[in-house]
């Protein structure tokens, strides 16, 4: 036994680290002696008399040496440097090393940024610092969201000699258990891009963002949950989020201090049980589940009213519009639907048909607003005709869309039978931001922020704008703007739930309904996790119009075509 053993500990982290090398230098300032040695594969630790190495050196003249790396990817974690010699001065008898700054960004724009520049900022996660650098060393520094670094030596008239530079990934080495391919290669690069913008987001709890927004927000949770059980099946860290969230919070409080995000734990927890059957997870849950049911149905007035004095949310692009209301009445009508199935679970029947008949109470003046997301969810709550919804949706094409609720929008479309439709928006929305370099989905995306700008790893030529530095919205105009955001990942459960096709039908996936909508692919395949293992689907469109589906499950499953 060692002594080791004994130390107590809180928690283990899980995650894994991994070391990258940069793709590419994309910039450098000053004098900066073989910055190509930095893309040169070495041992990541120094030792005596290395040769290859890149020289920052500063003079007198205030000038200072610095080079940006492209790393390729959207990367969580941070930078390490493996520095081999540097100058320094004696104060005292003690060696004052030189001071670098770094300055982590998910775009170029961001990398290049200072403090305060178009909203770049610290905030949630430090991106800019200054560190010491001394010899002979190999330090990491960072924790946040990024693709490129800019390594700059601040002091004057001194010298670094770095032996290599790599990022430091860290993430869940979760199993890609799910998968979906089709013959469009662009939403197959969709579907890729979807899936790793949610693993991303899944660290110490399930994030919103890596950069900005690493909190659990238990609304936002609602799409990368779904990704989750398409991807990954069932992980310790939604549960773990689930948890946290309902012993922070209090009842009569709201989950996050928001109304609907409340309603959307109760979605959360239903999606979950389906997925997972995890009837002791299940159950320590019900008692703050039946309370809170109690509380939502009890703003449920007389006449079908619903009241809320506190501030509430669907989602930023509609929050300006009064008639976004009508979206969380539906949100709400479903949450205590979803609330009375679980109910049963544990034979609750009096209070689930209470939740019921509070649900099918509420009401609402039957306006959009001509929001695309409130139709969806009016839609869904079946407030609003689905075929009146969908011409709501369609009106504009892939304007007006928005990433945290896109899985809502594209299912409302399928629902009325514009699978087409639904999936040649998908592919333009999130194909614009693949087509600027994007690599994980952003916080907020809109079609004509992607007219006349330039792509995130580049400066943008004479008359373009930056489409990072130059947009956003409400609270994150600018470079705080999140470019890897969990919310942003519906792609993933609407191509698995309505274009491969499946529904879970009996909680822990032991039923599963496999119903297509192909909207003009010519073929599509996948695996669909489930506690018994992988589901393998294949659907070809023959030559009469008609699909021929074939399905490969674990025996413990029953399929329904």
């Amino acid at each position: 036994m060692s002594i080791y053993s004994d130390i107590p500990y809180i928690e283990e982290d899980r995650r894994v680290r991994r070391f990258i090398q940069p793709r590419a230098v994309v910039e450098t300032a000053g004098d900066v002696k073989d910055p190509q040695n930095l893309l040169v594969k070495q041992h990541l630790q120094v030792g005596f008399g290395e040769t290859c190495i890149t020289k920052l050196r500063n003079g007198a003249d205030g000038e200072h040496a610095s080079v940006i790396l492209d790393f390729g990817v959207e990367l969580h974690g941070g930078l390490r440097i493996i520095n081999f010699d540097c100058t320094y001065s004696l104060i005292n008898e003690t060696r004052i090393f030189p001071m670098v700054r770094l300055t982590f960004g998910e775009s170029l724009a961001e990398a290049k940024s200072t403090l305060g520049d178009r909203n770049a900022s610290n905030n949630h996660s430090v991106r800019q610092m200054e560190v010491v650098v001394p010899q002979l060393s190999d330090q990491m520094w960072g924790q946040t969201g990024f693709r490129f670094v800019k390594v700059e030596l601040l002091t004057p008239e001194s010298e670094l000699q770095i032996k290599t530079l790599v990022a430091v990934s860290i993430m869940h080495d979760y199993e890609y258990k799910g998968s979906f391919e089709c013959d469009d290669e662009r939403i197959n690069r969709i579907y890729e891009t979807a899936a790793y913008t949610c693993h991303l987001c899944l660290q110490n709890m399930v994030w919103d963002g890596i950069k900005r927004d690493r909190l659990v927000w238990i609304g936002d949770m609602m799409p990368e949950t779904m990704t989750v059980h398409n991807i990954f099946g069932t992980v310790p860290v939604v549960e773990k989020s689930l948890d946290f969230s309902r012993e922070t919070t209090k009842l009569p409080r709201w989950m996050n201090d928001i109304p609907s995000y409340s309603m959307w734990w109760i979605m959360i927890l239903r999606d979950w049980y389906m997925a997972s059957g995890d009837k002791v997870f299940l159950e320590r849950q019900m008692d703050y589940l039946k309370k809170l049911l109690l509380q939502l149905g009890e703003r449920v007035n007389s006449d079908g009213t619903v009241r809320f004095h506190e501030w509430n949310i669907l989602d930023w692009p509609s929050n300006d519009n009064m008639h976004f209301l009508n979206g969380i009445y539906s949100l709400m009508k479903m949450s205590l639907i979803s609330g009375a199935y679980l109910l049963r679970v544990f034979g609750d029947e009096e209070t689930a048909l209470w939740c019921e008949e509070c649900a099918y109470h509420i009401t609402t003046d039957g306006e959009t607003g001509d929001l695309k997301q409130v139709a969806a969810f009016m839609s869904l709550g079946e407030m609003l005709d689905k075929d009146k919804a969908a011409e709501q949706i369609l009106k504009g094409g892939d304007t007006g869309l928005s990433t945290f609720l896109s899985y809502f929008l594209f299912k409302a479309l399928s629902i009325a039978g514009h699978d087409e439709e639904a999936i040649s928006m998908l592919r333009s929305y999130y194909g614009y931001m693949l087509d600027k370099g994007a690599t994980s989905f952003w916080e907020d995306f809109q079609k004509e922020w992607a007219e006349g700008s330039g792509n995130i790893y580049e400066t943008p030529a004479e008359g373009l704008k930056d489409i990072h530095r130059d947009y956003g919205r409400y609270c994150y105009v600018g470079l705080i703007h999140s470019y890897c955001h969990g919310w942003s990942s519906g792609p993933v459960p609407y191509l698995a739930e309505r274009v491969l096709g499946v529904n879970i039908v009996e909680p822990g996936c032991k039923t599963l309904e496999i119903k297509p909508h192909l909207g003009g692919l010519k073929w599509v395949k996948g695996t669909f996790p489930t506690p018994y293992g992988p589901v393998k689907i294949h659907h070809t469109v023959k030559a009469d119009g008609t699909v021929d589906t074939k399905v490969d499950a674990p025996q413990e499953i029953k399929i329904i075509l």
